[in-house]
């Protein structure tokens, strides 16, 4: 969600990269897809094309404050 709120608007392999880059491991491919879903099942994120992006503006400032 960090990735996303970061970025405004993000594809996957960007959120890949960014939380490699965050992180410094690396991680597979079926976390950040579960991740994702359930962060879209949740309300939390919407996808609009390949793009991911937080849903709510006020979710996503928080988001930001909060790191």
């Amino acid at each position: 969600m960090k990735a996303i709120a970061t970025l405004g608007e993000a594809r996957w392999k960007n959120i890949v990269n960014y939380v490699i880059a965050q992180t410094g491991r690396k991680v597979t491919t079926s976390t950040i897809s579960r991740d994702l879903k359930n962060l879209l099942e949740m309300g939390f994120i919407e996808k609009e094309g390949n793009e991911y992006k937080v849903a709510d503006p006020i979710v996503r400032y928080t988001v930001l404050e909060e790191y």
